[in-house]
């Protein structure tokens, strides 16, 4: 068994003269893992085609080894469900049900 830590970190933002948040075009999300098994820290595999997956800190839940989190698609704008899997250390996209497209 290991235990991992998932860090994700957002980056592009700045702010104007007045200290509002000015939100780019485009920003870069960095993702590492630490492994409790291992003891250290991995680049994992960043996501750029979605937004706001961890940066308004809404909640994730944890199922079948994945973290989910409700997301939108930087490219149509649509929701849709992202998941980290802690295994493979990679982002795949959930189908939302019928009943919320």
């Amino acid at each position: 068994d290991d235990y991992k830590v998932v860090t994700m970190s957002y980056y592009g933002f700045d702010f104007d003269d007045n200290g509002n948040m000015i939100e780019p075009d485009s920003t870069e999300m960095l993702v590492n893992v630490y492994s409790l098994k291992s003891g250290s820290w991995k680049k994992a595999e960043s996501s750029p085609d979605y937004q706001s997956v961890a940066s308004k800190g809404g909640p994730a839940v944890f199922v079948d080894g994945c973290i989910h989190w409700f997301s939108r698609r930087t490219i149509d704008q649509k929701d849709t469900i992202v998941a980290f899997d802690l295994a493979e250390e990679k982002f795949r996209e959930v189908p939302l049900p019928n009943s919320i497209d």
